[in-house]
């Protein structure tokens, strides 16, 4: 993919209690054939452990910086409910280090470590006709 000119920044924050910001953001066309949705993922964030009665929301951003202006776009958002890792952890096994769940519009996914589930990973799906004015292929 091609940029105009502009760069991905995203937000990660746990129960509105203050934000990480990460940078190494991906984008990726569906594997279906004559899909109109895009993958917006990262890797890049922090090891946060997430309880049950945990809010996770990340929200990516399209920035473009002209001179001393930032202008940024909110392209993706998506929240996750703790509790739903919940359910699905509840019957785990103990040989079981990595899960995913999967929400309406998104993919996060954990890792156990000693007794806790860690996120290291989200995926958030798009309509492709929401980049089109950014990006120059999709």
């Amino acid at each position: 993919m091609t940029n105009k000119s502009f760069f991905w920044h995203g937000i990660l924050a746990l129960n509105d209690f203050g934000e990480h910001a990460f940078f190494d953001i991906k984008v990726r066309k569906s594997s279906k054939e004559n899909s109109s949705h895009i993958s917006i993922y990262t890797s890049d964030v922090p090891p946060i452990p997430v309880q049950s009665e945990d809010t996770v929301r990340v929200t990516f951003l399209l920035e473009n910086s002209v001179g001393l202006n930032t202008v940024r776009y909110k392209v993706a958002e998506s929240i996750f409910l703790g509790r739903q890792l919940a359910q699905k952890t509840a019957n785990v096994t103990s040989q079981q280090n990595f899960v995913s769940v999967n929400t309406e519009d998104s993919e996060w996914h954990f890792m156990r470590q000693a007794n806790c589930w860690v996120l290291y990973f989200i995926s958030v799906k798009i309509p492709a006709s929401k980049l089109k004015k950014f990006l120059t292929v999709i």
